[in-house]
């Protein structure tokens, strides 16, 4: 098969990742959640037939799909409470966020973000909190210390600390909460 040939079949063959994302999408949406994971793993076994393929595997439009296609079933896995499957997609997620761009780059702080979400949803407070962390320092370098960005890792990092019975950590993370919104309110 000739390259032409190769990089055409390539092109369809993202168009139908694609389609089946958005369609995993529409079907979250409307709480069709068979239907969205039915899609969802059709994209993920594309976008790891990708991942195997010699002429594509080191590709990083490839491996960022990949990830991608893990997310969004660890999302939805996560919203059905398979919170041992959502992990385990979120994992695999990270690492590959992790490989593609870096430990601290800012593609890697939402994978850490749902990889600690999740971990919290099985009250693994203790194996969140660095993700937290991390992701909140990510985050803060990117935006800086006061960004509506912040807002969903702030809000949770103080729930997970309130239930670790850190109160007063949790209340510094609240008071940036309320000053960060507050700075929203008065930009409106």
């Amino acid at each position: 098969m000739d390259v032409q040939a190769v990089e055409h079949d390539f092109e369809q063959e993202q168009r139908r990742w694609k389609a089946l994302n958005d369609a995993g999408h529409e079907a979250y949406g409307r709480r069709k959640h068979v239907v969205a994971e039915e899609k969802f793993k059709e994209a993920l076994d594309l976008a790891e037939k990708w991942g195997k393929t010699e002429s594509l595997k080191d590709r990083q439009d490839v491996r960022g799909w990949l990830a991608l296609s893990l997310n969004n079933l660890g999302a939805l896995y996560q919203a059905q409470g398979k919170y041992g499957l959502a992990e385990e997609m979120y994992q695999r997620s990270l690492k590959m966020k992790q490989e593609l761009f870096g430990e601290d780059h800012k593609e890697v702080a939402p994978a850490l973000q749902n990889l600690a979400s999740v971990l919290c949803a099985r009250s693994h407070f203790l194996a969140a909190e660095p993700m937290f962390r991390k992701a909140l320092a990510i985050k803060e370098r990117e935006f800086g210390a006061f960004d509506k960005e912040l807002l969903i890792t702030l809000k949770n990092y103080s729930l997970a600390l309130k239930r670790l019975q850190r109160d007063a950590e949790a209340a510094a993370l609240d008071e940036r909460i309320e000053k960060i919104e507050g700075l929203n309110l008065q930009a409106k």
